[in-house]
């Protein structure tokens, strides 16, 4: 799907309802536990001497969403 904001049929008359700017307001970051996938990799460097095991320990997952910015 693809949203552009120059061929909205309501452009500038009710962007503070329109999904996409709620979905662009949203900010911060979320610490989350490492899948499958991203444990599997930091243990190869682990063992290819890349990390140390306290280091490893500590690595996390974070979901970082932008910044707010004006749609419109």
């Amino acid at each position: 799907m693809l949203m552009d904001c120059q061929t909205c049929p309501v452009r500038g008359q009710h962007c503070d309802e329109c999904v996409v700017t709620v979905l662009l307001q949203i900010e911060g970051r979320a610490v989350l536990p490492l899948d499958e996938a991203e444990r599997r990799a930091v243990s190869v460097f682990v063992e290819a001497g890349l990390v140390s095991h306290r280091a490893a320990s500590r690595v996390v997952a974070e979901r970082v969403t932008p910044p707010r910015r004006a749609v419109g």
